[in-house]
């Protein structure tokens, strides 16, 4: 009976360790992660009101556009998931970058209305 106590408490560490894996860091700015999220968004928007003229045409347009992007910011897609992976589980982080997000779109909505 003492030899299943250790055991029990053995498989019980391992069960309770978490397997997820964390992402290691946020590889991307966080002024940068503003600006990339706006012009993904930006894109994605883009690729609804293009679905009009066909579904795979926008998914290749939007696949271009994002790839354009990651290059313009010399990063790769892993990394921008990566980065974003990292800021989900920080989400008061998270936040104040889509906070910052929204405010760069507004400037812009304001310039385009002037």
């Amino acid at each position: 009976m003492k030899i299943y106590l250790p055991i029990f408490l053995c498989l019980l560490l391992f069960a309770c360790s978490s397997s997820k894996p964390q992402p290691s860091k946020n590889s991307i700015a966080n002024e940068d992660m503003v600006i990339i999220l706006k012009e993904i968004h930006l894109a994605d928007a883009v690729f609804e009101l293009s679905k009009v003229k066909g579904v795979l045409l926008a998914k290749n347009e939007l696949a271009e556009a994002y790839k354009k992007i990651y290059d313009s910011y010399s990063i790769s897609e892993d990394e921008f998931k990566e980065s974003l992976l990292y800021l989900s589980e920080r989400p008061e982080e998270l936040e104040a970058i889509y906070n910052e997000v929204l405010k760069v779109l507004a400037a812009e909505q304001t310039t385009l209305n002037h």
